[in-house]
């Protein structure tokens, strides 16, 4: 996949999740990298795209946004080494009530991966 095709995918996922926000006044998270590990900075833009919050999945989101989009998601989870470990003690301590360790929380569940 080239630049283009991702950057299309991007901004197709962005406006589904745009539109949902309209549509149900809730808004995404403002996320903060600063505040998770490096291995997992790299995926809170795809949080922040695909409107995840702490309050559950965006089911509608997941189930429009181009398959091609959420394979995306999915290899940068893939190559987010120690994601899982990381989120499992986070979810265990004071950390699951952080914005960032939520959303990467129902990111995963929305994928179908934790």
């Amino acid at each position: 996949m080239n630049e283009t095709d991702e950057a299309a995918l991007v901004a197709a996922a962005r406006r589904v999740a745009d539109r949902h926000r309209a549509e149900t006044g809730i808004d995404a998270l403002r996320l903060r990298p600063s505040a998770v590990p490096s291995f997992v900075t790299a995926l809170l833009p795809y949080a922040e795209i695909l409107g995840v919050g702490d309050d559950g999945t965006r089911d509608s989101i997941f189930a429009e946004v181009p398959p091609a989009f959420l394979n995306l998601v999915r290899d940068a989870i893939g190559h987010a080494p120690g994601l899982f470990d990381w989120y499992r003690q986070a979810e265990t301590t004071k950390a699951r009530n952080t914005p960032e360790v939520a959303a990467i929380g129902w990111m995963l569940r929305g994928l179908n991966l934790g």
